[in-house]
């Protein structure tokens, strides 16, 4: 199987196993059309070698048969104006592809890669990009930097964080250059929309068990009881926290940040964070995607960490209501039992 020319990338810790990038050579035209007329170009010749007796058995064949070999190239006209039509089509496309690819920025060496948003090749982010972040979220020096890439058309939307082993050995090598990119590395940042924001970029669920520990700034450690109750659904309230977890959200400005379970700070592997939004109000939200958090769930249970079935602001009022029941039964139930004595006597 030549195995021995394919190379093994191990993805980052995502749970996803290995996978194998091979090179394949093209050995023949990949549309239809393309295939079908060298296929009737080597059917042509075929019957052109062909001996006497083929052509004589030919000349029986019914009439309808006889006008499909009529043309020299073995095509029949239907097939003939089709083709012509489609060499105008092509042509006609390839001058709006060149158009559009013109207007996008560029693409390949001499124009002949065309790339878009989802395939264009990964550089580096602007200078300008990453000291605000360095200020605002307080990444110490050990932080990779030089592992963040941006894809190159765009206006860099997001931002991504590779492993140091695939920038090194695949986008600084220029392979890139040969093969077109799919996708790589893991979003680490994605542009804000709200304007109050300090910064134009927000931390992302997706490598954050990479990018938490470099943190210095907008980091709020968490006891268990106050992580579970972050990962609620839509705007979670302050005031349902411990008062030291909910002064320290309060003291901070609206964007994002990230929670950390208390003992897992820097624990990559357990991954053990969750990145949280600052409202305007006394509320905040959770920015973990559902099948996540049930995976966190199960994660907390694991570590004999008491998780409720629901959460949210409904099971909160659940739960005080269930209290105001109670209290209403035993106040029915001794004045019960008093009527009860006095009947008695």
């Amino acid at each position: 199987m030549n195995l021995e020319r394919c190379m093994r990338c191990l993805p980052q810790d995502m749970d996803t196993g290995g996978f194998f990038v091979a090179l394949f050579k093209k050995v023949a035209p990949m549309r239809s059309r393309l295939r079908k007329t060298d296929a009737d170009t080597t059917t042509t010749d075929m019957a052109e070698e062909g001996s006497g007796d083929q052509v004589a058995a030919e000349s029986k064949e019914p009439e309808t048969k006889k006008r499909k070999v009529e043309d020299a190239s073995g095509a029949t006209p239907s097939e003939t104006a089709d083709e012509s039509m489609g060499e105008s089509t092509n042509a006609e496309k390839g001058d709006a592809d060149s158009k559009q690819g013109k207007g996008k920025g560029g693409g390949g060496k001499g124009g002949g890669r065309q790339w878009d948003l989802g395939n264009s090749p990964f550089i580096k982010p602007d200078a300008d990009k990453f000291p605000p972040l360095v200020e605002h979220y307080g990444f110490a020096e050990s932080f990779p930097q030089d592992q963040l890439m941006v894809r190159s058309n765009g206006q860099a939307k997001l931002i991504y964080f590779m492993s140091g082993a695939i920038k090194k050995e695949l986008i600084d090598r220029g392979l890139q250059d040969k093969v077109m990119p799919i996708n790589s590395g893991l979003k680490a940042f994605e542009r804000n929309t709200k304007r109050e924001c300090e910064v134009d970029y927000r931390v992302t669920q997706e490598a954050i068990h990479f990018i938490a520990p470099h943190m210095t700034k907008r980091v709020v450690v968490a006891d268990p009881e106050d992580y579970v109750r972050c990962l609620g659904p839509g705007g979670i309230r302050l005031s349902k926290f411990s008062p030291e977890f909910a002064e320290a959200v309060r003291a901070l400005t609206i964007g994002s940040f990230v929670v950390a379970l208390r003992g897992y700070e820097r624990n990559v592997s357990e991954k053990m964070f969750i990145v949280m939004w600052r409202c305007r109000g006394d509320a905040m939200n959770c920015l973990v995607s559902k099948p996540e958090m049930d995976g966190m769930f199960s994660k907390l249970r694991g570590k004999g960490i008491d998780v409720p079935l629901t959460l949210g602001d409904d099971n909160d009022n659940k739960d005080e209501k269930k209290e105001e029941g109670d209290a209403t039964g035993k106040k029915v139930e001794e004045e019960a039992e008093k009527v009860d004595e006095e009947g008695k006597e």
